[in-house]
């Protein structure tokens, strides 16, 4: 015997935006409906195998919403989907109007028809029953496809990478660099936010400064143990070391080639 197919009226879906007229195979056998499925209208078509044909609620918004004062419409019509989890999933990992309308949507519409009193979820018609905590139904889309926009990120952050390496003419080895790793991890760390960044006047005076008198007193320290292993054999020798403005000295070395140099003394007497 053939089955008759029978499309449901345009009631039907009008009715099927709002939480209340929403309905789906999930809820008719008394389960709670994924999030991913509640995205979805039922058309209440058979499509084989016991299921039934779906369209995306997103994609059926925008396409009404791009119509034309000539009657047609910019965009081509929402392609329906085979109603099953795994198809949903895939559909909204990349539905650009579903990742532009954000997940949130379908909650706060549901908390609105269904609001909460004292523990109780109030149900269209009046009558409060206990509401069920479902960890599958606690799960956010955005925390399930988490991954797509990390990926974006990354994609992101390599291509300012790219463009900062090529305006300032450095040698590809740069990326490898342990300051490269320590300044960019600063910068993601930092509570205060990076801007304003110092000028040049700025950075070749007072940071500067600041930064070679740190230098200086380490290298004191290193030289004060040397002393004390050589038993004074290593000495100051003042009246040259100091002329020489070890401060500015080192500072100049350390702004143009970003790495520590150790001075040694042969010994003397």
């Amino acid at each position: 015997m053939q089955k008759k197919v029978v499309r449901p009226p345009a009631s039907y879906f009008q009715s099927s935006f709002s939480p209340a007229g929403s309905t789906n195979l999930a809820a008719d056998m008394g389960q709670p409906a994924s999030h991913e499925r509640s995205q979805f209208v039922d058309l209440k078509i058979d499509c084989g195998s016991s299921r039934t044909w779906h369209f995306c609620k997103h994609c059926h918004r925008a396409y009404n919403a791009s119509k034309l004062p000539n009657g047609t419409y910019s965009l081509p019509e929402p392609k329906r989907i085979k109603g099953r989890i795994e198809n949903f999933k895939s559909h909204l990992k990349r539905c650009e109007h579903f990742i532009a309308h954000g997940s949130s949507t379908g909650s706060s519409d549901a908390a609105t028809a269904n609001p909460t009193v004292g523990g109780l979820l109030c149900s269209g018609d009046g009558a409060s029953t206990l509401s069920q905590q479902n960890p599958r139904k606690q799960t956010r889309i955005d925390d399930y496809y988490v991954g797509f926009f990390e990926e974006n990120e990354r994609q992101l952050f390599e291509r300012v990478i790219l463009e900062f390496q090529a305006d300032n003419n450095l040698p590809d080895t740069f990326i490898e660099r342990k300051s490269t790793y320590r300044l960019l991890h600063l910068a993601h760390t930092m509570i205060i936010d990076v801007s304003p960044l110092p000028n040049r006047k700025k950075l070749g005076g007072p940071v500067l400064d600041r930064y070679a008198l740190a230098c200086e007193d380490d290298e004191s320290t290193a030289l004060l143990e040397c002393q004390k292993t050589t038993e004074g054999r290593v000495n100051f020798l003042s009246d040259v070391w100091q002329n020489i403005a070890r401060a500015h000295l080192l500072g100049c070395l350390l702004w143009l080639y970003g790495k520590q140099l150790t001075y040694g003394l042969f010994q003397t007497g």
